[in-house]
């Protein structure tokens, strides 16, 4: 393990065509994702540098650079990953993406952040937060966010399928709801307890 304490990044603008996008990129991109990192950088602007190894292969940020491709930019922030061997790159680069999986929102702090600042993030794919749009609804109208704040009654899981049935797992969330699968999984479990 190397000690970086010290290490001082240097952002460089490089050339889009220079740059060259991770095909062997584990991470999947939908066209929906791409299309509302597109929509963040139009509003906030392309602010999260690409990590790059010194041949210009995109290690990480590959989503952001093809929305910024069509949103037509020529120069993208990069810093070269030049301190880490080829290995920790291909290492860095999974748990970059990995490791923003491994947690979720609280849900009353999201709906305060949200209030506070009168947030309105619905055409950034506000379902992609993992936070059931009828609880944030119930926290807004009926102000349990006192409530929640210290003890939440809420939690997430996430569950890891095989790629072979994105396609059809995803319209069935689509056509069915987030709503009517929690309640499918509640009934089963209450069957379960009361078979045991």
């Amino acid at each position: 393990m190397g000690n970086y304490k010290d290490l001082k990044i240097d952002i460089k603008y490089i050339d889009v065509n220079l740059l060259e996008p991770d095909l062997d990129n584990p991470k999947i991109h939908t066209e929906a994702q791409i299309k509302n990192v597109r929509k963040t950088i139009k509003e906030y602007g392309f602010v999260m540098p690409l990590g790059i190894s010194d041949d210009y292969k995109i290690k990480k940020g590959n989503c952001a650079y093809q929305a910024a491709l069509l949103e037509g930019y020529v120069k993208l922030p990069c810093v070269f990953w030049s301190h880490l061997t080829e290995q920790q790159q291909e290492a860095l680069s999974i748990l970059d993406n990995e490791l923003t999986l491994q947690t979720n929102f609280d849900a009353a702090k999201l709906n305060m952040k949200l209030e506070h600042f009168n947030l309105d993030l619905s055409g950034f794919g506000l379902a992609t937060l993992d936070i059931d749009s009828d609880i944030l609804a119930d926290l807004k109208t009926n102000n349990f966010t006192n409530m929640l704040k210290n003890n939440s009654s809420i939690f997430s899981i996430s569950f890891d399928f095989d790629k072979l049935y994105q396609e059809q797992i995803m319209n069935y969330i689509r056509e069915k709801g987030k709503k009517y699968l929690v309640n499918l999984i509640i009934d089963e479990v209450c069957r379960s307890v009361e078979v045991n």
